[in-house]
């Protein structure tokens, strides 16, 4: 068979196929982007949005997150971790984030990892849309963490990887001003949740409102579910019950728990985490909250 005409049968083929899955099914449902903050349930939701995807569905979703071929950042990174700088290397999975501090990082993140607010090209990846993230309490986010590194659910182990963690960067003796700054592979999970949100939270972060649809972790089933229904987009969290209570409930030193504070106070106050709640403390007082969240 001459090639042009194989090629018209497979494309017939593929067409009757598609036709016989979904007969009458037409793409429909608004526009909504998916920012994805660590550590909060977001591979969950990627891999809902691939098949809403597979299925050709909807118009507007192509896939979320890692799934979102749309995504772009301003420093595209090799596996090598080496910049990108050749014009056909379009789709980007790894980029490099600088933060200004008292020591500077820079940062090997997941394309949809990074904040909307530290880079220009992220930022502008999400304006096509209205854009939901999720959010949780700050404590069982770092724990988490430390369960997806490996960590055993034991105070002692725990404690260690808190502080290791969450201990400030410090500048190598041999690090000079015009040195490249090694790149620390945290795929931007210290960040603070209120960073993706709102920006503002680091040093050079740019003030916003980066995340319209702030759905909590805790209620992730139902408001998600109010949230595709408003958009009128056909999906369905699946077996999401089973992340909702942490995998380890052990509870951490005042000392360490004081530390996680200091280090996350912003997302404690800005969406309502008390941090005496998770640890079941007696203590009447605790640090003082601020909700300032928009919940979907």
């Amino acid at each position: 068979m001459h090639h042009a005409a194989k090629v018209a049968s497979v494309f017939k083929l593929l067409t009757t196929v598609n036709a016989l899955v979904l007969p009458s099914t037409k793409p429909k449902g608004k526009c909504l982007n998916f920012l994805h903050i660590p550590n909060t349930g977001g591979n969950r939701v990627e891999a809902d949005s691939k098949v809403l995807a597979d299925l050709n569905l909807n118009a507007h979703v192509k896939g979320w997150g890692k799934q979102d071929g749309n995504l772009r950042c301003s420093h595209p990174m090799t596996a090598k971790g080496k910049v990108r700088k050749l014009p056909w290397q379009v789709f980007t999975t790894h980029c490099r984030v600088d933060l200004q501090s008292q020591v500077e990082q820079t940062l090997d993140c997941d394309v949809e990892m990074i904040p909307p607010s530290l880079d220009n090209k992220a930022k502008t990846s999400y304006e096509a849309c209205e854009t939901f993230c999720i959010v949780r309490d700050p404590l069982d986010r770092l724990l988490n963490e430390a369960m997806q590194s490996g960590v055993p659910c034991d105070r002692s182990a725990l404690e260690t990887f808190v502080k290791e963690y969450l201990a400030p960067p410090k500048k190598e003796e041999h690090e000079s001003e015009h040195e490249a700054k090694p790149l620390t592979n945290d795929a931007c999970h210290k960040i603070p949740q209120a960073e993706y949100v709102y920006g503002g939270v680091l040093n050079g972060s740019m003030p916003g409102t980066y995340c319209q649809h702030v759905l909590r972790f805790e209620h992730l089933d139902t408001q998600f579910e109010k949230l595709m229904e408003n958009f009128s987009l056909p999906i369905r969290l699946i077996s999401h019950e089973a992340d909702v209570e942490p995998r380890c409930k052990e509870a951490l030193s005042a000392e360490v728990e004081s530390q996680i504070y200091e280090n996350y106070r912003v997302d404690f106050q800005r969406f309502g985490y008390r941090l005496q709640t998770r640890t079941q403390k007696a203590a009447a007082s605790g640090p003082p909250v601020k909700d300032g969240s928009k919940s979907a």
